[in-house]
């Protein structure tokens, strides 16, 4: 009897150790299963095939176009594989594309935000192009520059191109610092005299017009009277030589004082045609860069309809204080 008591009680002694192995064991497999989903899942998903763009440098399927994405199909297909690999950056961002399909675009930013805090690169760019369009979220052109930067830092070739469409860049055009104070708002008379602002911005604004399918946000009607103070003001630079030739010399025949006249109204006329050219060139620069609907060419736009607008008042910046209630 002692020895059988004796062999129980062994068997009693081992049954903890026996059960803190086992709890050990199922620890380290609990652990090691979490691990792995976890990480980020590095296979092809069907989400993958279903969902990835095109242009994501980091997809692992041939990529969709928005237009192509079905969501009663691709949303079970992408929530399947967060379920299974939530560390995979890639699946939220393939989760805003289906919501942004469906039209969800609550859900849309709500899954492009969270795979960007998991620095996914697409999903900055998304966020990006969300917040500079305004058109599923409110527009915050702040936001939409930092996400954008943030994708062309990492390489994703779209947003570098798109982030040229926010961030306005003066060099290149032929007046420089012209294009830099309309779009700053910060042209004041003494930058430059009324003619050269009307002559400029008519030569600027003529290619827009005169082109099919192009159309500026400025109002038509301020275009035409802009243009129709233009060509008055070109010819009577170019004629009025010819009277202040004959004014200022009055002891020439007529004949003479006509030559001298017609030669400075040529060279006025050939200096206003040189002036035209350099604004129809950054006309052409400027759309190439920033079309009319982005925002960088929308403020440009705007604050140069304004300018145009003031032609022959005392004052830009005084407007400028009115406007703004100073």
């Amino acid at each position: 009897m002692e020895i059988q008591f004796t062999f129980r009680q062994k068997q009693r002694d081992r049954l903890p150790v026996n059960c803190f192995v086992i709890f050990f064991v199922a620890a380290v497999i609990m652990v090691s299963l979490s691990g792995c989903s976890n990480r980020e899942f590095e296979g092809v998903h069907e989400s993958d095939r279903l969902l990835s763009h095109p242009n994501d440098p980091n997809r692992m399927a041939e990529g969709v176009t928005m237009d192509k994405i079905v969501p009663r199909v691709a949303l079970p297909k992408v929530k399947e594989a967060i379920d299974k690999h939530p560390g995979t950056p890639r699946f939220y961002y393939q989760l805003g594309r289906a919501h942004q399909a469906a039209g969800d675009h609550e859900e849309a930013i709500s899954a492009y935000l969270e795979a960007a805090k998991r620095n996914y690169p697409m999903a900055h760019y998304n966020l990006g192009i969300a917040y500079g369009e305004g058109k599923i979220v409110a527009q915050d052109l702040e936001k939409a520059i930092n996400h954008l930067q943030f994708a062309a830092e990492s390489n994703i070739a779209i947003a570098q191109d798109n982030l040229k469409a926010y961030v306005f860049e003066s060099s290149g055009f032929s007046s420089p610092d012209l294009m830099q104070a309309i779009y700053d708002k910060k042209l004041t008379k003494g930058d430059i005299a009324d003619s050269e602002l009307r002559g400029y911005a008519f030569s600027f604004l003529e290619p827009f017009f005169n082109t099919e399918d192009i159309r500026p946000p400025i109002s038509r009607t301020v275009y035409f009277k802009l243009a129709q103070g233009a060509k008055v003001e070109a010819l009577g630079q170019i004629f009025g030589d010819l009277a202040a030739s004959r004014r200022d010399n009055p002891s020439r025949g007529i004949g003479d004082s006509f030559s001298k006249g017609f030669q400075e109204g040529q060279a006025m006329s050939q200096k206003l045609v040189a002036k035209a050219e350099r604004g129809r060139a950054d006309a052409e620069l400027f759309f190439e860069r920033y079309g009319v609907e982005t925002p960088v060419a929308r403020q440009f736009f705007d604050n140069l309809e304004f300018y145009i607008q003031h032609l022959g008042k005392a004052s830009f910046v005084g407007e400028l204080e009115r406007s703004f209630g100073r």
